[in-house]
């Protein structure tokens, strides 16, 4: 009774805070953050005419001047090509790039509607975007390539080494129609001003990109920046922005030899792993692949092949980069592109080997008995956990169709399942924000608080109470007791059996009696003697306490 009513007091309490935390905190939070946003705020995402976009590239932005000063505006001089921060160089020049679609492609008017809309406009998805080579001004008109102007000439993606962009709303190649922020920023004022005059960025654009690398040669990393603004056909503009950090040489500073030291120890391993799968391969044929960690090694093989693979490519990649600024003194727009992916692609394999050799690391550490309650518990939960996976799967998918049809249109987080996906794991683990879906919406905000509850409250603790108790039935056998002096035996016994040293008296005990120690049909006529032995002493009129008979050191009592 006790016990219950302490139950029902600590419910109470949880549900009032709960209650208190949902109808009072919260909304008050919204209704002060969105006071201090709308008050003090300025949203730069919000592009909402044709004419704020080209201001958007405009040179007074600070990415694309081309001259910098000090503190006191005095230039700086001996400075060109830097930025403003005085210690980042650009790689080269910037460059803005649309990409367009042609009418009437890719869409159809109603024939009720054909005497309102003389065209339409459809989405890119890259097969439809505008290749005609060259236009006259304001897109009047095509013309021939060599008369054009260079702002007005189609460019391909291989002749950009581009890449193509899946965006938010529409997917777009690498090529399109480029403007170079190249020159001295009263030239870009008045070149940005001309094509805003002929509206360079009109209802045919539908993406426009600003991209430029630096490089920051303190610290030896490089800056990609891309700035994209989609402009789908539904009279929205829509921001976005990729910034990565890369660092494409390695051989720089006192770490140098340390650097090439594991960089060759890791690819002799891969190499010592390669030759060990194939010899066992070899020698096993197909009952080899019938292991699951036989398939891990292979795996861990694989990626690790991929990865130097990927590093070699990198490596020239990153040569001729350099070749190529040095070439141009970095009067030429250069991409990096490439090798951003390629280093994106190199540590997502180093990523995955990491991930693998530690599960590895499972099995050989296996001797140690705490690893071991691990493993166990893991198999004999491994039907209950994928039961619950199932289960989990089932509920993540209803509130995730839920949500998207609730807030599909309203927050651009939320306009894609996977964007759903990933912010509702993100709420599972307390990594979530209800404010801006409760400005939007009080139906997917009770959703989106349902979902949180149960997903922190209920699933996670059903997963830890599968998994506590397997762990608990594993824990109460007395094979899985643990030693913290495992790891010392283990390197001992290995020690001994290189020297031939081990013998049968120091194996393990796997809680089986010893027979040449322990017997104990001797150990009882050894006490029926000592009795017996007793009762005739007394007889004999010698004292109680005299024992003649004792158990032999090779008997434990």
């Amino acid at each position: 009774m006790m016990w219950e009513a302490d139950t029902s007091s600590f419910s109470r309490k949880f549900y009032i805070i709960v209650l208190f935390w949902f109808f009072v905190l919260e909304p008050l939070k919204a209704f002060i953050m969105s006071f201090i946003y709308s008050k003090f705020h300025e949203d730069y995402r919000v592009v909402n005419k044709y004419e704020k976009a080209i201001l958007l590239v405009k040179p007074k932005n600070e990415l694309i001047r081309q001259r910098i000063s000090w503190y006191d505006n005095q230039p700086a001089w001996g400075m060109l090509g830097y930025m403003n921060d005085k210690v980042s160089r650009t790689m080269g020049i910037g460059m803005i790039r649309q990409v367009r679609s042609v009418n009437n492609k890719n869409c159809d008017v109603l024939n009720d509607f054909e005497r309102y809309f003389d065209t339409c406009i459809g989405y890119t998805h890259k097969r439809y975007e505008d290749t005609t080579p060259a236009y006259s001004p304001s897109w009047a008109y095509s013309i021939n390539a060599s008369e054009a102007r260079y702002e007005y000439t189609y460019r391909t993606q291989a002749n950009l080494s581009g890449q193509t962009y899946y965006g938010t709303y529409d997917t777009y190649s690498g090529g399109g129609y480029t403007v170079l922020l190249n020159g001295s920023q009263p030239d870009l004022a008045a070149q940005l001003q001309r094509l805003q005059n002929e509206k360079w960025i009109d209802g045919n654009t539908r993406a426009v990109f600003i991209q430029f690398s630096t490089y920051n040669a303190h610290i030896n990393y490089f800056g990609i920046v891309n700035l994209i603004l989609e402009i789908p056909p539904i009279g929205s503009m829509y921001s976005d922005s990729w910034i990565e950090v890369i660092k494409l040489y390695r051989y720089i500073g006192g770490s140098t030899g340390a650097v090439i030291f594991f960089e060759v120890l890791y690819i002799s391993f891969t190499i010592v792993l390669a030759l060990k799968n194939i010899y066992c391969l070899c020698k096993n044929g197909l009952a080899y692949l019938k292991s699951f960690w036989n398939l891990m090694d292979i795996s861990i093989m694989l990626v690790m092949i991929a990865s130097v693979i990927i590093y070699i490519i990198r490596f020239f990649v990153s040569i001729y980069v350099s070749n190529w600024f040095a070439a141009t003194n970095g009067n030429v727009y250069i991409n990096l592109e490439n090798a951003r992916d390629l280093e994106i692609y190199f540590l997502s394999l180093l990523a995955c080997v990491i991930l693998l050799t530690v599960m590895k690391m499972i099995r050989i550490l296996r001797f140690n008995r705490r690893i071991d309650v691990f493993t166990r518990t893991l198999n004999r939960s491994a039907s209950s956990i994928a039961g619950f996976s199932l289960c989990l799967f089932v509920f993540l998918m209803a509130f995730n169709f839920a949500i998207y049809m609730l807030l599909f249109d309203q927050l651009r987080y939320f306009n894609t399942m996977y964007g759903v996906i990933f912010e509702n794991i993100a709420a599972i683990l307390g990594k979530a924000s209800i404010v801006e879906i409760l400005n939007v919406s009080t139906i997917a905000a009770v959703t989106f608080m349902i979902f949180n509850l149960a997903g922190t409250v209920v699933l996670l603790n059903v997963f830890i109470m599968i998994v506590m108790y397997e762990f608990k039935e594993v824990r109460n056998d007395k094979k899985n007791q643990t030693n913290d002096y495992e790891a010392i035996d283990h390197v001992k016994t290995k020690a001994m059996i290189a020297f031939k040293a081990y013998k049968r008296q120091h194996m393990t005990s796997l809680g089986l009696p010893n027979n040449l120690e322990v017997c104990t049909p001797a150990r009882w006529l050894l006490v029926k003697l000592n009795e017996l032995m007793v009762h005739a002493n007394n007889l004999r009129g010698i004292p109680e306490k005299l024992v003649v008979l004792k158990p032999s050191k090779n008997v434990i009592n």
